[in-house]
């Protein structure tokens, strides 16, 4: 995996399992998917504020599998896809993770 499809297939890890972590702290079933669309419509149900925010995950969906196997890969990356799915991912993760209260005496080491 060259770099940049490295990138591009961890924004997406980042922003399906910052909203499979939501979900599963609001104890929300959800499908075994990489559809950050179909996760995304489970979200809604509590934030419909985020309707914009998660509409724009969608193009992270290709990174999940078709960018995992060069193969696979139907264009190439630009480096605008890779700075525009850094933004997203980064804004999924920063809303998933504030809306999940975190107490640290919780934590034991």
């Amino acid at each position: 995996m060259t770099s940049a499809i490295t990138i591009v297939f961890l924004t997406q890890q980042c922003a399906e399992k910052s909203i499979k972590g939501f979900l599963a702290y609001n104890k929300i079933k959800f499908t075994k998917t990489h559809d950050l669309e179909i996760l995304g419509l489970e979200v809604l149900k509590l934030c419909p504020d985020l309707n914009d925010l998660l509409r724009e995950t969608k193009n992270l969906n290709p990174y999940a599998v078709e960018f995992r196997y060069p193969d696979a890969a139907i264009k190439s990356l630009e480096i605008q896809d890779i700075e525009e799915a850094l933004v997203i991912a980064t804004q999924v993760y920063q809303e998933m993770t504030s809306r999940i209260p975190f107490d640290s005496s919780l934590v034991q080491i």
